[in-house]
């Protein structure tokens, strides 16, 4: 009894709990239900009655909101809406989706970092191997059963083995050259060409490389003294004056449009119909390196020499370039867009008079003075007029363009990087259709000049990401596939190149039969342009030429090279009248003039007494010879044009010419004799002894088999019929 009554006892406790927690629970649901719906920040979504009734914001704020509290009053929420929740607020969507992004971050953070420890351990494992398999190759005793591991297969492509060199200049100072200068290639010719017999300079020597290519009879002073305003010459006749400036408008307006020309002649017009006025200094300076570098430009393009390219002028551009020498101080005092704009001409000048090495230097200033004033980033980050965001762009870009061209073939590194270049650009507009108020409307459909300098600054881009990518101190693997990149990217721009500016580059493979009547043909800057499309695939693919002849990318960017020095020798010698100003460009820089002829004579040695042998079909040799004697031709023209020290080259092509002839005929005469002597003469004693043994030895045999063969055929004696 006892037991039944405690055990009544408990089960009457249980049950009065329980009744108690649904009432609590019961009861909590109603304060719930009572209560204004709260969000996640604490405060209710709902209105109070008394700001709903003002119809004010309420601020939520749970249990009294601050209305409310300010008044002494109460805060009630009898009346619940219909709706559920207001909507959320625009920062807690951001809030929400900000975790969200941490949360993805986060996870993607500790996936990458078991990637990397998994790489290094791979790496580490790898390396391991590699040591355990080279010390175990070399374990004389190894056991039968074990055998024995080979090598690793490859599965990196080939490195780029470019390297620079130290060169002497002409007053014995080493000079460094770049990988890009293609000096690593001219080495390698080196050696090749060393090993024919009868070739007699086994040694390029330094007048070779050197790429410096001043001229005894181009020196001046490079700053002469500055006068003062007192004593400062008169200004040329203006006849004289209008037709150099024409001059070199009509020859680089559409490649290097530093200046804006109606700009430009309305200052030279108020300087000449007010003589008596305080004129800047800045436009009397840029006036006379006008008049110098037009000048200059009549003896270089044969215009003013009796019909002849020279490098021999009467010194009346040196008068011009002293002049504006004066004003040197000046300009650069002012350090703003007229500076970079004097720089950029006086790094022409210095390209026209061969002085490269001041023209690297002079590259140097004005990249630095063009980032200082902001040229290389986004005109929509400034507030300037029409013709000044032209003349920003232009400026800029053809400061890049003498950057790249410059340094491509010194071989030395670019002053700009692409990665810090977002400036867009020039718009295709000509100067007649700009000014400081606006745009002018010109006619639909008509191409521009400005077409050209945009065509132009896209092949260079290409050329700068090649010397960047290919040409680099640091990163050499991939070259093969950096090659094939650079080729779609060449491909590409070819491809959407406008017609008016294409170019049949096989129609010119061919000797014109005469020059002076097909140099009209080609427009010198079109010739200029698809110069540098050329130099820019020849630097891709000569890189390739640094890899073992085993490599299969070394044959066909051996075959590629020969046909783009083919092609840009031919170019080259169509605008024969324009190579000593086309200096400027890489393409037509004697350097590359002279390993195009390299090229030519590299591919003959290489496909027929290379190592590997190959196959050279006729017309790829005979289109090689062809572009070996254009390439003389053009070096003989330097040297004609007063370039004396070119004469090394053209003689270094010939006596290697020479030494490849000679070594082809002797060796076919050589094959034609012994074919003949292998028939006449008796063989050795030697030989002679073991032909003796190899008769008698054959002889025994015949022996033995005819008796085998008797015995097989007589009958035994057991066999035999009676008689």
């Amino acid at each position: 009894m006892a037991e039944e009554s405690a055990h009544a006892i408990a089960n009457s406790n249980s049950n009065g709990e329980a009744d108690e927690r649904d009432h609590n629970h019961s009861l909590g649901r109603q304060q719930t239900a009572d209560l204004p719906a709260l969000t996640s920040t604490g405060r209710a979504i709902q209105a109070c009655d008394r700001c709903r009734f003002k119809k004010v914001r309420c601020d939520g704020t749970v249990p009294t909101c601050g209305r409310c509290k300010t008044a002494g009053l109460e805060c009630l929420t009898t009346v619940k809406l219909n709706r559920k929740s207001y909507p959320r607020s625009y920062t807690e969507s951001i809030e929400e989706r900000l975790r969200q992004l941490e949360a993805e971050v986060h996870k993607l953070r500790v996936g990458n970092d078991n990637k990397d420890k998994r790489i290094k351990e791979l790496e580490a494992s790898g390396a391991a191997s590699a040591s355990w398999q080279a010390n175990s190759s070399t374990t004389a005793n190894r056991p039968e059963g074990v055998p024995k591991l080979g090598p690793r297969p490859a599965t990196d492509e080939p490195l780029s083995r470019e390297v620079g060199r130290m060169n002497l200049d002409r007053r014995g100072i080493g000079r460094f050259m770049g990988s890009s200068s293609g000096i690593f290639f001219v080495g390698t010719a080196e050696q090749r060409f060393a090993n024919i017999p009868n070739h007699s300079a086994k040694k390029i020597g330094d007048s070779l490389l050197r790429v410096d290519v001043d001229d005894q009879s181009t020196e001046y002073p490079v700053h002469p003294a500055v006068d003062s305003a007192a004593t400062l010459a008169p200004l040329p006749p203006r006849e004289t004056a209008e037709r150099y400036i024409d001059i070199w408008f009509d020859a680089w307006r559409h490649i290097f449009p530093i200046l804006h020309r109606p700009s430009f002649t309305n200052s030279i017009n108020h300087l000449y119909d007010s003589p008596s006025s305080e004129c800047e200094r800045n436009v009397l300076g840029i006036f006379y390196l006008i008049l110098a570098l037009g000048c200059r430009h009549l003896f270089l393009t044969g215009d003013a020499g009796g019909g002849k390219p020279t490098v021999r002028s009467n010194h009346e551009d040196m008068e011009y370039y002293s002049q504006s020498s004066k004003y040197h101080n000046d300009i650069l005092a002012l350090n703003n867009l007229t500076t970079l704009q004097y720089q950029e001409l006086q790094t022409l000048w210095f390209l026209y008079t061969g002085k490269r090495s001041l023209a690297f230097q002079m590259t140097g200033s004005m990249t630095r003075l063009a980032l200082e004033l902001g040229l290389h980033r986004h005109t929509r980050r400034f507030h300037f007029g029409p013709l000044e965001t032209e003349l920003r762009k232009r400026v800029f870009w053809v400061c890049y363009m003498l950057d790249n061209f410059v340094s491509a073939i010194h071989g030395l590194p670019k002053s700009f990087r692409d990665q810090d270049i977002d400036v867009e650009l020039p718009s295709d507009v000509d100067d007649d259709f700009v000014n400081a108020s606006g745009y002018l409307l010109s006619l639909p459909g008509e191409p521009t000049g400005m077409l050209t300098f945009v065509s132009l600054i896209k092949v260079v881009r290409i050329l700068s990401n090649t010397l960047e990518i290919l040409y680099t101190t640091t990163d050499r693997r991939q070259t093969v596939t950096k090659i094939k990149t650079i080729d779609r990217l060449l491909d590409q721009w070819i491809h959407t190149l406008p017609d008016h500016l294409q170019l049949d580059l096989n129609a010119l493979t061919q000797p014109p039969p005469s020059v002076d009547g097909v140099l009209a043909l080609i427009e010198p800057s079109i010739a200029f342009l698809h110069i540098s499309y050329l130099y820019t695939r020849l630097s891709a693919h000569r890189v390739a030429l640094s890899f073992f002849p085993s490599q299969p990318q070394y044959r066909t960017s051996l075959m590629k090279c020969m046909d783009i020095a083919k092609e840009l020798t031919f170019l080259n010698s169509r605008s024969r009248r324009c190579l000593l100003v086309f200096d400027v460009n890489p393409g037509s820089h004697v350097y590359t003039l002279w390993t195009c002829g390299l090229l030519s004579l590299f591919g003959i040695h290489e496909f027929q007494n290379g190592n590997q042998k190959f196959e050279l079909s006729t017309k790829p040799r005979d289109d090689a010879r062809t572009s070996l004697l254009a390439c003389v031709d053009l070096l003989d023209a330097l040297v004609a044009a007063g370039r004396d020290g070119e004469k090394v080259r053209s003689d270094n092509l010939r006596c290697i010419s020479a030494a490849l002839s000679d070594c082809q005929i002797s060796e076919s005469n050589t094959m034609k004799v012994d074919q003949r002597e292998t028939w006449h003469q008796p063989p050795p004693p030697v030989l002679q002894q073991q032909l003796q043994q190899q008769q008698q030895l054959q002889q025994q045999q015949q022996q033995q088999q005819q008796l085998s063969v008797d015995i097989t055929h007589t009958p035994s004696s057991s066999n035999q019929s009676p008689p």
